[in-house]
């Protein structure tokens, strides 16, 4: 009897992890990018494309030389979210194609942390600001130095919201 008890139990819990589906989890990756191939150097960009955010961070050789930072979010043909972070300046921009001006996102819920110990600025989106954004991006991270000093990464492949 305890055995006939302990497979039934073992077959509902079966059926129930089959039927619930798999477990919600953000769609994350990296982006690698070599040393010494603009100054600022960023050598990685993190990212993770979750239901409720979205988390990017970039890691550089030397943070102290990145004055203006540029965490993008791209799909379509030209379409952008970016958020920019310069001087204590930090705000969220959509960008309605290739060639248009940005136009200011109001975000409370936006946080930009750069910590210098670690090398890395991380921002985190909460997808209530990202009215126009689909549920696939590609994320990119672009630094300037100056006026004419820059490093930009590849832009990911399609990333689905997880």
């Amino acid at each position: 009897m305890a055995v006939l008890r302990s497979s039934c139990a073992l077959v509902v819990a079966v059926a129930f992890m089959l039927l619930s589906g798999p477990a919600a989890h953000a769609a994350a990756g990296t982006i690698t990018d070599p040393r010494g191939d603009g100054e600022p150097d960023i050598v990685k960009v993190s990212y993770s494309n979750a239901r409720s955010q979205i988390k990017m961070s970039m890691t550089y050789v030397d943070i102290a030389l990145a004055q203006n930072e540029s965490f993008y979010l791209r799909w379509g043909t030209g379409k952008s979210y970016q958020v920019f972070n310069s001087n204590g300046l930090r705000e969220l921009r959509y960008y309605s194609s290739k060639n248009a001006a940005s136009k200011r996102v109001a975000c409370a819920g936006l946080k930009v942390a750069r910590q210098t110990a670690r090398d890395t600025t991380a921002v985190t989106i909460p997808r209530s600001c990202l009215k126009n954004a689909p549920d696939k991006v590609r994320f990119q991270g672009i630094a300037t130095m100056g006026l004419s000093l820059k490093d930009e990464t590849r832009t990911s492949k399609l990333i689905a919201r997880g």
